[in-house]
């Protein structure tokens, strides 16, 4: 497995078959500069520590240390522009075929399939995290698994995820996939349901400056569709980091501590979901 080499970290491959505090001993020269991801699953700490007696006392003086992969240099924030317009690229050609005979031959997994192939061609290097398709009430499911059900014409949601030069889109977008007249949802509904989505999107982005707090945002977003008497089908966080993961940090709750920091990168996700009919999720990344 590559591992990507960032100008900030020393990046050292070792196996865990020796004591722990001769590991750390070896590799760490001041306990300060002590580093644990986030990601990195609980169950593997509680591991490390009951591993080695001597290093369970080490582990109580380690931080778990976000700053670094928080804030952005810039290099990250190019190519994180550079993975956004590719993804929009993709899109354009999504809506292009909605309005046509060509999507209702297509199957879930085979609109991923093309999706794909488009990034591909484009230059990504792979998804990030599997590529939502999702057709119909299929859409109101916001972690629906691409299946191999027939694309129908009604709304169809797409959640898009690749890698850039190893760093991380995420755009998430729905469209009316074109009917010849028989229609299972209203489009008027469809279309309320997106601007009011829209609109606690765009509350969103709008309060975003330095120093304001996540917190604060996401309060604003959900009361623009509780407003619209939708509070209960918005069942998910606001946003969470991308970069190297297209899961990271800042915060991803109302209940954030964390607020808004020059070179931060995160999304800006809403959305409102009806069982058995449809849901509208619109995200967009956002850079500082």
């Amino acid at each position: 497995m590559d591992i990507q080499q960032h100008p900030d970290f020393h990046i050292k491959k070792i196996l865990l078959n020796d004591r722990i505090s001769v590991l750390l001993s070896t590799y760490i020269t001041t306990w300060e500069s002590i580093t644990l991801e986030q990601s990195l699953p609980w169950w593997v700490v509680e591991w490390l520590k009951k591993s080695d007696l001597e290093a369970q006392r080490l582990f109580e003086d380690v931080s778990w240390q976000r700053g670094k992969r928080m804030c952005k240099s810039p290099q990250a924030i190019q190519y994180t522009r550079e993975a956004i317009q590719k993804t929009e690229e993709i899109w354009e050609w999504i809506e292009d075929i909605a309005t046509s005979w060509e999507i209702l031959w297509l199957t879930e997994l085979e609109l991923r399939w093309k999706i794909i192939q488009k990034a591909l061609r484009l230059g990504c290097e792979d998804e990030a995290f599997p590529t939502i398709v999702a057709s119909g009430a299929h859409s109101a499911l916001p972690h629906h698994a691409t299946s191999a059900t027939k694309i129908q014409a009604w709304p169809l949601l797409v959640d898009m995820w690749f890698r850039w030069h190893g760093w991380c889109s995420d755009f998430t977008r729905v469209v009316w996939v074109w009917n010849d007249g028989v229609q299972w949802v209203s489009r008027n509904e469809f279309e309320d349901i997106v601007s009011i989505v829209q609109q606690a999107h765009d509350t969103a982005r709008d309060m975003v400056a330095l120093w304001v707090a996540f917190q604060d945002i996401a309060v604003a977003a959900r009361r623009v569709i509780e407003a619209a008497w939708y509070g209960d089908y918005f069942p998910h966080s606001l946003w969470h980091g991308v970069w190297l993961d297209v899961h990271e940090a800042p915060g991803v709750s109302s209940r954030s501590k964390d607020r808004i920091e020059k070179g931060m990168i995160f999304t800006i996700e809403p959305g409102i979901y009806l069982p058995g009919k449809f849901g509208v999720r619109w995200e967009n990344i956002v850079i500082v």
